[in-house]
């Protein structure tokens, strides 16, 4: 049964993670940079103020559930994962050199498609039952487009959360689990064996292997542990929105018991399921950017004509709808 499940998720991601996918991906992401002027690059200074300049700055999350610190963090924790430290090294390993300069051009491009997503999901934002703000892709579906496309929404959600109980849990408990084996007994181990990168720690025979032992084992867990809590708040969002504020808990006790499953057995099926999904996620999102690109050359020019961002919300979401679908 297993071996007829792999060879089926290895048609389907390979299908989601070929050509359509790099198409997609570069395809909205290079239409998005025309329209908006490819702001990725010539508002680069003003991005770096805005976020950098004001992370750190002390301050109540008054105006929404997360401070900007709080946020960054959480960003962070749900985007560089896993996947984007092993997954380099293993496109250098199986494509060349040359994987370089195309992992640099989806980049660039990707830049702008992050922005139109963050931009969208501000502007398309609502309150859920418990009174807090609630975003993302599923919200801008629902809220920016007209209802014959809401079915996004919920497909995006569904394979968020399917994606969420792999990528964002199994996989990283057992990162944390294989660095105290490092920790421990300070034995050479595969490391992200999914991901297909090893990491050979020496033995605690020396002063120096030790440190590195310990310095090596407690940057993996913490490193975990912040994806692990990324991605649980994300999957939050998405069950929240297929059943509402009453699936939370029971979706974190579920996610909870799945880090069992991550710390026990070889995730490899796991992984490259959990990778299937995720391209999956791909597909509806992008759509939704791709239809409501209007919406976001509008509000960035309204942003920088110096009306604000406070002034782009007081925009109505049919008044968008009707403008630019």
């Amino acid at each position: 049964m297993l071996s007829v499940i792999e060879k089926v998720n290895d048609v389907v991601n390979n299908f989601i993670w070929g050509v359509p996918a790099m198409i997609c991906i570069i395809g909205v992401g290079l239409l998005l940079s025309f329209r908006t002027g490819y702001i990725q690059i010539r508002k680069f200074p003003y991005a770096m103020k805005v976020t950098l300049g004001r992370m750190l700055k002390k301050r109540e999350a008054s105006d929404g559930a997360l401070t900007p610190f709080q946020a960054v963090c959480t960003a962070l924790a749900a985007t560089v994962g896993t996947g984007n430290v092993a997954g380099v090294a293993g496109a250098i390993a199986i494509g060349g050199p040359g994987a370089v300069f195309w992992m640099w051009i989806s980049a660039l491009f990707g830049m702008c498609t992050k922005f139109s997503e963050v931009t969208l999901a501000v502007h398309f934002h609502e309150r859920n039952a418990n009174g807090d703000l609630v975003g993302g892709p599923m919200y801008y579906i629902k809220n920016g487009l007209k209802k014959h496309w809401h079915w996004l929404a919920y497909l995006f959600s569904a394979f968020g959360v399917l994606t969420v109980f792999g990528t964002g849990n199994a996989t990283q408990v057992n990162t944390i689990t294989t660095a105290l084996v490092i920790l421990c007994s300070g034995v050479s181990v595969g490391y992200g064996e999914a991901a297909g990168a090893e990491l050979t720690i020496s033995g605690f025979t020396s002063t120096y292997g030790g440190w590195v032992s310990i310095f090596t084992a407690v940057a993996m867990c913490c490193f975990a542990f912040s994806t692990i809590i990324g991605w649980g708040l994300y999957g939050t969002r998405c069950i929240e929105f297929l059943f509402g504020t009453k699936a939370n808990k029971p979706f974190m006790v579920v996610y909870s018991l799945v880090a069992i499953v991550g710390a026990t057995m070889n995730l490899g099926l796991m992984w490259s399921i959990a990778e299937t999904f995720n391209g999956l996620m791909v597909i509806p999102n992008l759509i939704a950017v791709f239809l409501l690109s209007g919406v976001v050359v509008k509000l960035v020019k309204e942003y920088f004509a110096g009306e604000g961002a406070a002034s782009t919300l007081k925009n109505s979401r049919e008044e968008a709808k009707r403008t630019f679908l």
